[in-house]
């Protein structure tokens, strides 16, 4: 897996995103003391236009996990997104994911970024990006209006 060290300049700056490996500190203490926070969740409030509650977080994943089953059954096997999203399934408990409130034209969204890391990176208080690392490293936007999932980016392998 490469991680890089340089930010992207793009629409992702304005959200607050960091990538492995920039900045140090950790705000998941604060995070657990206003109960943003869970076992494999945070709601990253840097960078963020609103804050989902902790509910509408975890209602989102699972609605995530339903989309996700729902698109694997509509790609070909050979697809390389079938078999990235059949590892991501079959490794959903493991995955730690950042929560975080953007702004859509008449939309309530969130950006969801899940990561398969097994250290503390993921509890920042800023988005995690990750080059590369295939299904361990993907994201998807969620719009609570709708309960519906789109925009999903999983990392290619390097």
């Amino acid at each position: 897996m490469k991680v890089s060290r340089l930010l992207a300049v793009s629409a992702s700056l304005s959200f607050g995103f960091l990538l492995v490996g920039c900045g140090r500190g950790d705000a998941s203490t604060v995070a657990r003391a206003q109960n943003l926070s869970g076992e494999n969740w945070i709601i990253v409030t840097k960078g963020a236009t609103w804050s989902p509650k902790p509910a509408q977080v975890l209602a989102a994943r699972e609605a995530v996990h339903t989309y996700l089953g729902s698109l694997q059954k509509t790609l070909p096997k050979d697809d390389y997104r079938c078999r990235k999203i059949t590892e991501i399934l079959a490794n959903w408990a493991l995955y730690k994911m950042q929560a975080i409130g953007v702004p859509g034209p008449g939309q309530v969204r969130m950006h969801l970024n899940f990561l398969g890391l097994s250290d503390e990176t993921w509890k920042r208080n800023e988005i995690v990006r990750v080059m590369d690392g295939g299904s361990q490293f993907w994201n998807v936007d969620f719009d609570l209006n709708t309960n519906l999932a789109s925009n999903l980016e999983i990392n290619g392998d390097a």
